[in-house]
């Protein structure tokens, strides 16, 4: 049996709640039609007034934090985060350790730096970077003495 997962990103859920936003405030502008008094007299619904002031206030926020959500990154970062976890599955030994690496210092590391952190010689890490480059998860670019190796 195969089991399915619902990702739901940043962005599916502003929609959601900008979504909602909509629905509210279309109710509550129609409530508040509904509510004028045919007399001139003091209307009994006027009590009600402070609680459609706190469901503009909700609708307001609710797309306030719908906007928020759709502008935010985190939804990008999930999902690269996720296929590096796909990629670092797909590696050998060595590659592993040294994209994990990159990844773990945010998806940029100088090269000697990588050498450090990883033990590994310098003729290795140059030797999988080579590989990690054929393949397209990496890419070097020269900084003074040393290589800035950036996640693709």
């Amino acid at each position: 049996m195969r089991r399915f997962e619902i990702h739901m990103g940043s962005k599916f859920i502003g929609l959601i709640l900008l979504g909602l936003c909509v629905v509210f405030g279309i109710m509550l502008i129609y409530l508040m039609n509904e509510m004028k008094c045919i007399h001139d007299d003091i209307c009994p619904l006027e009590r009600s007034l402070p609680i459609m002031y706190m469901g503009f206030t909700a609708v307001l926020v609710l797309g306030v934090l719908g906007i928020f959500m759709l502008t935010s990154k985190q939804s990008k970062k999930i999902e690269r985060v996720d296929d590096w976890k796909k990629v670092l599955k797909k590696l050998k030994s060595d590659e592993r350790i040294i994209y994990e690496t990159i990844v773990n210092s945010g998806g940029t590391i100088l090269q000697n730096e990588l050498v450090e952190k990883t033990k590994l010689s310098k003729v290795k890490v140059s030797r999988v970077l080579d590989n990690l480059e054929v393949k397209n998860l990496v890419e070097r670019r020269r900084r003074g003495m040393g290589n800035l190796i950036i996640l693709k």
